[in-house]
């Protein structure tokens, strides 16, 4: 039987199998925290909206275990919208988090050969692009360190992929989009909208950048519109679909802006470190302290290793020199974007990067050495091009287009394989929750560790770490991220329960508690204030009135006698959103039917 490399039956097997042996370490001990690092914070972020739906049969709208109370759904890394989610949901926030993982980089790698394909590359070395864009220490680094939006770079390719198919088709079924595919443009939105439904807070804007670029590059070649045009409905696809969570995170960001990012400088000898180095440990030796003290002008800024390595080795380095030398589809566009990103990985050390910073979304991302992930997507087309070139001279070509192949997927494997070997040492949470939830304050840097395991148990941590909380979370306390929320924990001085009276005259008990939702018996004695111990935010709604702060808390004014109230957590713009994303997918149903 003869084997079809250029089949994706053949195409996805070998993905699967190589995903599963890079990241063996991940899927040891699978209900293992990581010990250190966000994977605690990440777990969190999968386990809260995992307990909302599960236990609370509600949708994940408000998240009570954190700091007092705080946005679920409008926090930008939450990701339970995902279809990949349901692994969480099915095996747990620790095990599902590893799954989704694993998951991301087989859809990576196919859709990166897909659009090797689809850029003629051999059926030989369309296998490298795969393999350097997911398997290269950037990307396995930051996954290491728990960076988990990271995951949804595996959706850029498939975004190019049908935004270039809706460029070169001709075919439409509306008069008013002539020439232009539909179906291509529907799918490169839905792609997109699954990386803003994936909390993909740096991929997305990274997405959006390359695509601006290369539409201007392509609309001068063209001299026409059509790359605009397809842009702008695929943008707007995207927005339509995850409008459900583009609104309510446009909301907190637009009422608590993200403080603008630290200069971070690279020096430019870095670059070929974290290319060629063979020391990719998370602390890596390579870069100290002492290193940034030292190096002239770097500022007073550091970062950890796993933001500057980038292994891919020094082949694939060498393919894509050859590059330079060799024709074929779209050269001059990519390796213009290819310059472009590489001097923003620089950051502050060329001047793209201060221009780039001074535009919104940008000026918030922190570290701009983060364009090395998406940087890997281009790398890996340049160096399939070169090899692509040799595998068309003949048989012996392709037996040493094969062997570079395998050499370059050993070697990726003997560094990047070993980068999370002993991350996952922590044991599994011990589960015996509270019969009643309250908030707790960790002391120390527990809040590192303990935002999981005190929300698996019915407890709300108080310092939590977050960049963009709402506005009643303050007390800000470690490079703005730690933050102490209004809500008053069990035992502290002042404590009245997790629902009271301001005045403390009458009695109040919770007939019912769930995250979006409290109802509360109340018999007060005189006019008064029934104050629910949970963070104010604009969404929280009462049956007995409006909403108001007391003290930063959720609270509605009661009269004298007995009540029941209920305070719900219902914000306008999900509702808005919701109605958005429902109509826009019957829309589109359509459209693709049409076309």
């Amino acid at each position: 039987m003869k084997i079809r490399l250029n089949s994706w039956k053949v195409a996805l097997p070998v993905f699967i199998l190589v995903a599963v042996i890079f990241f063996s370490p991940f899927l040891k001990n699978i209900q293992n925290q990581g010990s250190h690092y966000d994977w605690d914070l990440y777990s969190f972020y999968e386990g809260a909206p995992r307990k909302t739906i599960l236990e609370y049969h509600q949708f994940p709208l408000w998240n009570p275990y954190y700091c007092g109370g705080n946005v679920l759904l409008a926090t930008p890394e939450t990701r339970f919208l995902s279809p990949a989610f349901l692994l969480v949901l099915f095996f747990g926030a620790v095990a599902g988090l590893k799954l989704e993982i694993v998951l991301h980089v087989i859809i990576g790698m196919f859709g990166m050969w897909l659009l090797a394909r689809h850029f003629k590359l051999g059926k030989i070395s369309s296998y490298l692009p795969p393999f350097i864009f997911m398997l290269n220490s950037a990307f396995i680094l930051h996954i290491s360190a728990a960076h988990i939006e990271w995951t949804s770079i595996a959706f850029a390719p498939f975004v190019f992929l049908f935004y270039l198919k809706a460029i070169d088709s001709d075919k439409s079924p509306f008069k008013l989009l002539k020439g232009i595919n539909l179906k291509y443009v529907l799918a490169a939105g839905i792609f997109l909208a699954l990386m803003i439904l994936s909390g993909a807070t740096y991929p997305l804007p990274f997405t959006a950048l390359f695509l601006g670029i290369y539409t201007i590059l392509k609309t001068l070649k063209l001299k026409s519109s059509k790359p605009v045009i397809v842009l702008c409905l695929l943008l707007m696809t995207a927005v339509m679909l995850g409008a459900v969570k583009v609104l309510p995170t446009a909301g907190l960001l637009y009422e608590n802006p993200r403080s603008d990012s630290p200069k971070v400088y690279y020096r430019p000898s870095l670059l070929l470190e974290g290319l060629l180095s063979k020391d990719q440990a998370l602390e890596s030796k390579h870069f100290t302290q002492q290193d940034f003290a030292t190096a002239g002008n770097l500022g007073q800024d550091t970062l950890p290793w796993w933001e500057y390595g980038m292994y891919i080795g020094l082949v694939p380095l060498l393919l894509i020199a050859l590059s330079l030398f060799f024709d074929f589809k779209e050269k001059k566009n990519l390796l213009l974007i290819t310059l472009i990103f590489i001097l923003l990985v620089l950051g502050e050390s060329f001047v793209l990067w201060k221009i780039l910073s001074k535009f919104p979304i940008y000026s918030s991302l922190r570290n701009p050495v983060r364009f090395s992930v998406f940087l890997m997507m281009l790398f890996g087309l340049l160096a399939g091009a070169s090899l692509s070139k040799l595998e068309k001279m003949g048989k012996l070509a392709k037996l040493v287009v094969v062997i570079v192949i395998v050499y370059v997927l050993f070697n990726l494997y003997v560094v990047n394989h070993l980068i999370a070997e002993d991350l996952f040492e922590r044991e599994p949470v011990q589960i015996d929750p509270q019969p009643e939830f309250y908030h707790v304050m960790p002391q120390g840097s527990r809040h590192f560790t303990d935002q999981y395991s005190n929300m698996v148990n019915n407890m709300g941590t108080l310092r939590c770490y977050e960049a963009i909380p709402i506005a009643t979370i303050k007390n800000r306390d470690l490079w703005g991220y730690v933050h102490t929320g209004a809500a008053i924990p069990k035992g502290a001085p002042g404590y009245m329960g997790e629902v009271f009276l301001a005045s403390a005259q009458g009695t109040v008990e919770i007939e019912k508690f769930s995250p979006n939702k409290v109802i509360a018996g109340v018999n007060a004695t005189g006019d008064d204030f029934l104050v629910l111990n949970q963070n104010y935010h604009y969404g929280w709604k009462s049956s007995a009135g409006k909403v108001e702060q007391y003290e930063g808390l959720v609270s509605v004014a009661v009269s004298q006698g007995t009540e029941k109230v209920k305070f719900y957590y219902l914000p306008s713009l999900f509702v808005a959103g919701m109605i958005i994303t429902i109509l826009s997918i019957i829309g589109f149903v359509y459209i693709w039917r049409k076309s």
